[in-house]
């Protein structure tokens, strides 16, 4: 059995491998960065770490959100630094077992396909795994804007 971090993001949930979470914060204002890409939010002070911080509703994309909606950020380890990821609300940690895990449906989008490594079927609705190597990775999302 593994563990996954379930979060929210415009009413689907989504899950990732909890050992690929440092910590969760509240949502803090970023400091916006000049010519970036537009999945950027900005850069936040994290205790002294300057992060990198990416809404996944710009990522993939699905909407604002709403100005009353106040988000949060799941800090993740990535190969080169940390990132945080901004979604709308954090679940809980739910015991999984990734053998069970099924394919990607043919009929996402193909933006959205490739940042999701599969499904997971729970009682009542479908926890979508997000690949987080694939999430954070902006030379991809370029490509795709070309």
């Amino acid at each position: 059995m593994e563990q996954c971090c379930t979060f929210w993001v415009n009413g689907y949930l989504f899950g990732i491998d909890v050992l690929k979470v440092r910590e969760i914060v509240e949502f803090q204002k970023s400091t916006p960065v000049p010519l970036s890409n537009e999945i950027i939010d900005g850069l936040i002070n994290l205790r002294g770490e300057i992060v990198t911080s990416l809404d996944l509703r710009k990522r993939f994309p699905i909407g604002n959100r709403k100005e009353t909606q106040e988000p949060m950020s799941i800090v993740v380890i990535t190969d080169e630094s940390p990132i945080s990821l901004i979604v709308d609300e954090v679940g809980d940690v739910i015991d999984t077992d990734f053998s069970r895990m099924e394919n990607t449906p043919d009929t996402l989008q193909p933006q959205v396909k490739s940042l999701i490594s599969g499904v997971y079927k729970l009682d009542r609705q479908l926890m979508l795994i997000l690949d987080v190597g694939a999430a954070v990775n902006l030379e991809e999302k370029n490509r795709d804007s070309a």
